[in-house]
């Protein structure tokens, strides 16, 4: 992840295409094997002559996979034993196949029984040896118990019992007493960064699943400075787009949840990066307190809107809305619930009211980039089951906000790229079930953020950059993108 020297790009581009291309010799290997296997029945002897093209194709892709592998080996960061244990059977699958094709090409009806019994060996070989190559490269790039972290739990015996099992998020129940780094933030490295950073696979030399392997840090020196959260490598990566090859955890990997960021900010900042800190230890920001909630056993909350009996929405509501550029989809199936979004290019929108017939069902609504404007809000009342609504990229104002207090079931709100200030937010106060808003690029200050904090102290508050709050602690409030 750090590494300061590395192969020459090309060969490392070229090693990207393993994944690709290991699938194809499994695929041939196997399909080989099984014509051969069927085609000692009578009923399928025309089979045979056809297993030796696809056994060509199998060993020459075998080849080039063996190949590609030992180029993506060069980047460095797995267990060396591992990686070893794989790339021998590669090499011996490949070479078993080879050995295969050649005794295939030299079968005839004069071949003994020995030359058949051989060439069936080396075939079996080949395919044993792939199952066991592609069973270690899985260990190699998922952890070494990706194949039994859910092996049935009545099986376990046949796995060591239980210390195979895949960890489940931790859940607190005495928050004052429960250690920082073991009960917080090493669950969340195991849930979002093991699979990188292990003993089997130390991408960038760097392990994570242990304090030991994440102080250590990695080709590139420590990832973590004590009290200095913007120096330290791990939480700078953190913050970096998906796009970016830097990025943690890459494209495609579910990334961290905002709370999951503020609270190993605060664990850099405030417990010094330390193993034995408590929480009680700790100075709280109301911003952290909140995701120090979310961690404990009585942290499950449900929007009482659902608890409400809705009657579904009429066939004729949903085709009014779809032919007016609304995409309309259920929340779930087999409830009466609805979430709506404008469709991409669809015409400019007046209003809401082709929403309206659908304003008891309506629980999610997304602008995001539309023409809304506060004059347009003027009717959100009436959709006052709301639970979320996306209204970035728009040109919503402090009056627009305003319009919004009757919705008083919302928990989600994104104000992302809007041009409100301080007054405009410090109404989200009056939101009773309100838990989380995205505030980057508004016109919002620190002050602000920490005035409306001091109202609603569970409320997560977004801003997409860190903050220093006015408190003595100088906690790291908020640190995030969406």
């Amino acid at each position: 992840m750090f590494d300061t020297s590395a192969p020459p790009e090309v060969v490392l581009f070229l090693g990207r295409f393993h994944p690709l291309l290991v699938h194809l010799p499994i695929g041939f290997l196997l399909i080989a094997f099984l014509l051969e296997l069927f085609s000692r029945l009578p009923r399928f002897d025309g089979y045979r002559h056809a297993g030796a093209f696809v056994l060509f194709l199998g060993a020459l892709s075998s080849i080039l996979a063996a190949g590609f592998g030992y180029f993506l080996s060069l980047g460095g960061g797995y267990d060396e034993d591992l990686l070893a244990t794989h790339q021998w059977m590669g090499i011996g699958m490949t070479g078993a196949s080879v050995v295969a094709l050649f005794l295939k090409t030299r079968l005839s009806k004069h071949t003994t029984r020995l030359q058949e019994r051989v060439y069936g060996l080396m075939l079996t070989l080949s395919v044993v040896l792939m199952m066991g190559a592609g069973h270690y490269g899985g260990s190699l790039t998922h952890g070494a118990d990706y194949l039994t972290a859910y092996f049935p739990t009545s099986m376990e015996s046949f796995t060591s019992g239980s210390a195979n099992k895949k960890k489940q998020p931790k859940v607190i129940t005495n928050l004052p007493e429960a250690v920082v780094y073991t009960d917080i933030i090493q669950p969340i490295l195991d849930n979002r960064c093991i699979s990188c950073h292990n003993p089997a696979k130390k991408k960038g030399d760097l392990r994570l699943n242990d304090f030991t392997g994440l102080m250590a840090g990695g080709k590139g020196g420590s990832v973590v400075e004590a009290g200095q959260v913007a120096q330290s490598k791990l939480y700078k990566r953190l913050l970096l787009p998906p796009e970016d090859k830097h990025a943690m955890p890459p494209k495609g990997k579910d990334p961290l949840t905002d709370s999951e960021m503020q609270l190993i900010a605060w664990w850099i900042n405030q417990g010094g990066a330390a193993a034995d800190k408590k929480v009680k230890e700790l100075t709280q920001t109301s911003t952290i307190k909140a995701a120090l909630a979310n961690r404990t056993a009585e942290s499950k909350w449900i929007n009482p809107v659902f608890a409400k009996k809705i009657n579904p929405a009429s066939k004729e509501a949903l085709q009014a809305a779809d032919l007016a550029g609304f995409l309309v989809l259920p929340l779930a199936k087999d409830q009466p619930f609805l979430q709506a979004q404008k469709k991409v290019n669809a015409p400019a929108m007046k209003d809401l009211s082709a929403l309206a017939p659908l304003a008891e069902q309506l629980v999610s609504l997304d602008l995001n980039g539309t023409s809304v404007s506060d004059s347009i809000l003027a009717s959100i009342s009436r959709f006052e089951n709301l639970t979320r609504l996306h209204l970035e990229n728009t040109q919503i104002t402090d009056e627009g906000i305003n319009r919004l207090l009757d919705l008083s079931f919302l928990e989600y709100l994104n104000l992302y790229g809007n041009p409100v200030t301080d007054k405009g937010i410090l109404l989200l106060a009056k939101f009773p079930h309100l838990r989380k808003v995205y505030l980057w690029q508004t016109e919002v200050t620190p002050d602000g953020v920490a005035a409306l904090q001091q109202k609603q102290q569970k409320l997560q508050i977004i801003t997409g950059i860190p903050l220093q709050t006015s408190t003595s602690s100088q906690q790291l409030s908020v640190a995030s993108t969406k």
